[in-house]
């Protein structure tokens, strides 16, 4: 998976070992130099770091990455080819979201813009002991890509409560509340109700209770995640018809609760 953060080429202090080890290579040999200079060193893995650069009419990558993955080397350099348009299309995203970052890299893992390079060289160079590199450069007239369409309003529901949920399981109940609320009058809302009342019921807040008593409908609500927690929580909470209600739905729907 592409890393969304990007490290910048002289910010190093933070780097993981790949990304160090690129960056001391870029500096140390002239060849590197020359292209990639100015460009960013974005650290993929701890094992693996790249950098692409425009140069010549040409769209320029280099790798490096352990040894012991030798054999997908061309397949690592692709990846660093392709990483402008991915860059692109994330920034799309972010932009037709609003801004939202969380959301919008929630989209872009499963969505990517289709990319074919034609008359791609790849070469090696001299690596530093334990990692090797690999270097490739395409014509900018031979990359082809096509964008996907925007996610429609169903997909960014889903991911809004994705995140949502994940933010609840990290123990940000205030955080998770704020994406919650945005799902009311969707599809979604009778399984993000559940999170919210354990949300509130987290943060002491007395509002859980007449969204228990008034607004819960255990019969349109099919997600196991917020299934479970809802029975968690009403445990806790005492609230015996509840922990009753929920165990009912989870067997109607064959769920382990």
């Amino acid at each position: 998976m592409i890393a969304l953060t990007l490290l910048l080429a002289g910010n190093v202090a933070l780097a993981e070992p790949a990304a160090e080890a690129l960056h001391a290579l870029v500096q140390q040999s002239p060849e590197l130099t020359s292209v990639f200079r100015a460009s960013e060193i974005r650290s993929i893995t701890s094992n693996r770091a790249e950098a692409s650069a425009e140069a010549g009419g040409k769209r320029h990558g280099v790798v490096l990455y352990r040894d012991s993955l030798e054999s997908i080397g061309d397949m690592y350099c692709n990846a660093a080819l392709g990483y402008p348009e991915r860059r692109t299309w994330l920034n799309r995203l972010t932009e037709s979201l609003s801004g939202d970052s969380a959301i919008a890299a929630r989209l872009f893992r499963s969505s990517a813009p289709s990319l074919r390079f034609t008359h791609v060289e790849y070469g090696a160079l001299k690596s530093p002991r334990g990692w090797k590199t690999a270097v490739c450069q395409v014509p900018l007239g031979d990359i082809k890509v096509e964008y996907p369409a925007l996610p429609d309003q169903q997909s960014i529901h889903q991911a809004e409560f994705d995140e949502a949920k994940q933010l609840f399981s990290a123990g940000r109940h205030e955080d998770a509340l704020e994406r919650l609320k945005r799902l009311r009058n969707t599809p979604l809302y009778p399984d993000a109700l559940l999170f919210v009342i354990a949300s509130l019921e987290q943060l002491g807040l007395p509002m859980a209770e007449p969204l228990r008593r008034q607004h819960v409908r255990l019969d349109q609500v099919n997600d196991s995640g917020a299934l479970r927690v809802f029975l968690q929580a009403s445990e806790q909470a005492g609230m015996i018809e509840d922990a009753v209600a929920t165990l009912q739905r989870c067997n109607e729907l064959g769920i382990e609760c």
